[in-house]
This record gives C-alpha cells, structure tokens and sequence, in this order.
C-alpha cells in the first residue's frame, strides 16, 4: 500500500508520521489537499486541552483536488478542485430536520473525530465536498470554514444601524468586521481597549479569564454580548453587572457553508492581509509555535507540494 506523510495527535502532542494513502468507500471522496489552513483547534487538539480520537490525522480547514471516488458519488468528479465542510451532522436532531445541519450540537468534525487534512490525501463523504471555480485559490477556499464561522454573527439578531466593537486584535476579528461592513453595518470599532457603556454589541474572537468582565464593561445597558470562540473549558461570568446591565448574551453558530464560498467566488470578501504563507508538513513544530504566538495571518500547509 502506497504510505504518505502526516500530523498526527499523538497523546498530548503531534508527531509527523508515516501512514497508508486511505481509499474512499461507498459515498466517499479521496482529496488530495493542496492547502490545509491551522487554528486553534488543531491547536488544541495537538496539547491534549480539546478531547480527540488518539492517534488522529490533525487539520480541518481544507481545499484541494478531488483524486479518487467511492461507489454511488455523483456530486464532484474525479479532478474537480473543491473545497470540503469538515463538519458531519448526525441527521436526526431538530436542528438537521430543520435544514441547518452546520449548526448541528451532536455534529462531528473532520481532525478531532476522525482523520483530517494534514496529510497528502484525505477521505471525507462526499456530502462534505463542494466543487470550486478556478478563480478561487486553494488557500482562500481553505478558509471558507472560518468565513462560515463569521457568518454566524449575523444570524444573532443584530441591527445594522447599532454601534458595535468585535474585540480581540487577530485576524478572526478583522474578517467579522469585513463581514459586517458588507452586510451593511458601518458604526463599528476593533480591538481590545474602550471606555465603559459605550457599545450596543461586543463580539468576542477569543476568549481569556477577563475577556467577559471586558465585553461587559464595555457593552451599554441593553446591549448584547455575541460570543464567537469555541474554547474548551468555562470562562468566568460577572452575573450581578450582566444583570444589573440587562444584557444580552448570544452564542453565534456558524452561518451556510455555500454562502463563504459564494462570497470567495464573487469576491466580494477582500482578504488582504488575513492569508499567510504555506509551509511543508515537516515543518509543523515550528508553524504550530508561530500559530499560538500569533494570530495576525493564518498560516497553511502545503501537504500535496
């Protein structure tokens, strides 16, 4: 059997190893993937601090070129460039009958729960594949899933015409406010330092031990705390200034996968600045260290090079 390289978790930590090519069954596609984008689960996942099946292959954010099918596929062809949603939903919950299967609580996700993309190929059911123009760049489809991320902040109710911060200095920051300016909100501020009562919504992009206590000091009595990250763990509430306030607090899902990738066919979501350089797999260690260090620029893989 033909073997290729890859990140697996390994305990708590990721190893490079050696492993067969998988091959896909009935209903599968094998992508070859050309861009593998890291974040913080990945980050997670590799520390041990996110639970994930043991022995792993990392990375869930991914684009690449469609190399094998399983029996019944009729959705791609062999050859097509795609990009892949790396969530799969459990298709009996209320919210899958309602048709929002992204949103899915009992979903499982691609590089936690079963093998992911820091690998040369990668076998996904071909409900996840989504065939991609030409004029979208692997590593721009490779971030259609935080776009889809992003997205979910609209879905929360919140009016164009209010005043907003999206707190946090990163990259995931500066595309919700992207996000938001094309949707029509325009009285909006980023970062991390405000005067108190000032904001009719606070949207946090990653949470720390003050970051409620923040998001509420700077929030205005009725406003709305619109919580984003999907770290493990609980993060501490002040409920008597909350309630003495009367806020809001949203949890934001995820928005349609096909509406990320629309927007990077239409390129109406500039990502200037947003999108950094690739690196090979063997390099993980060094491009897992950057990724925790900074969040300015995503960094990618480049399995397939």
């Amino acid at each position: 059997m033909p073997t290729m390289t890859a990140i697996r978790k390994v305990g708590a930590r990721a190893e490079l190893c050696r492993t067969e090519v998988p091959r896909p069954g009935p209903g599968e596609v094998q992508v070859r993937v050309e861009a593998a984008g890291v974040c913080r689960t990945d980050l997670f996942v590799a520390r041990g601090t996110l639970a994930a099946a043991d022995g792993v292959v990392l990375g869930h954010e991914f684009a690449g070129v469609v190399s094998a099918l399983g029996d019944g596929v009729t959705n791609v062809r062999h050859g097509d460039r795609a990009a892949v949603l790396p969530l799969l939903p459990c298709r009996c919950c209320a919210l899958c009958d309602k048709g929002d299967p992204i949103n899915c609580p009992r979903r499982t996700m691609l590089g936690v729960d079963r093998d992911g993309a820091f690998a040369a190929f990668t076998v996904v059911p071909a409900e996840l594949v989504y065939p991609l123009p030409a004029t979208v760049p692997f590593t721009a489809a490779a971030y259609a899933e935080p776009i889809a991320a992003a997205l979910g902040v609209l879905g929360v109710g919140l009016s164009p015409q209010s005043r907003g911060l999206v707190m946090g200095g990163n990259r995931f920051a500066l595309l919700i406010e992207r996000l938001l300016r094309l949707h029509g909100f325009h009285d909006l501020l980023v970062g991390d330092e405000t005067a108190g009562d000032e904001f009719d919504f606070v949207i946090e992009t990653g949470l720390r031990a003050d970051t409620l206590e923040r998001m509420t000091r700077a929030a205005r009595p009725g406003g709305t705390l619109v919580l984003r990250s999907r770290r493990p763990g609980p993060v501490a509430l002040d409920v008597l200034a909350a309630v003495t306030k009367q806020l809001t607090i949203r949890a934001a899902g995820y928005g349609p996968f096909r509406r990320a990738l629309g927007l990077l066919v239409e390129g109406a979501l500039g990502l200037d600045g947003l999108l950094g350089p690739s690196f090979p797999l063997e390099d993980f260690a060094a491009v897992f260290d950057r990724a925790g260090r900074d969040e300015g620029v995503k960094l990618f893989f480049a399995p397939s090079a």
